[in-house]
């Protein structure tokens, strides 16, 4: 899988932030890609059938005073319907990608 933004990408406090990487083919219906961000209070979990991902803004808060965040991305197969949390827990549909990292800087996060 491709990943950008590029490895270091750096980018201000206010900048919206999306993870793009190559699609793998089509995804099967049950299939989902799953973003990972692991931060000091966990783990930030993304689920999309695109090829890229908004990167919420209250991550900006979480992340280490380095400002370098990781994140990496999987295709996951979605279990059931009823099962709405936990996608880092579903079942993996091939290798998860290397863990790419970015800088976001500090300063001033305004909502």
């Amino acid at each position: 899988m491709l990943l950008s933004p590029p490895i270091d990408a750096q980018f201000q406090p206010r900048d919206a932030i999306t993870l793009q990487w190559s699609d793998i083919g089509p995804l099967a219906d049950d299939e989902w890609y799953v973003v990972r961000i692991p931060h000091s209070l966990g783990e930030e979990v993304g689920v999309t059938r695109e090829t890229r991902w908004q990167v919420p803004a209250y991550v900006w808060l979480l992340r280490p005073s380095s400002g370098r965040l990781y994140w990496s991305v999987s295709v996951r197969v979605r279990a059931s319907e009823g099962i709405p949390g936990n996608a880092d827990l579903w079942p993996i549909a091939g290798a998860e990608s290397p863990a790419r990292s970015l800088v976001w800087l500090e300063g001033t996060r305004t909502p």
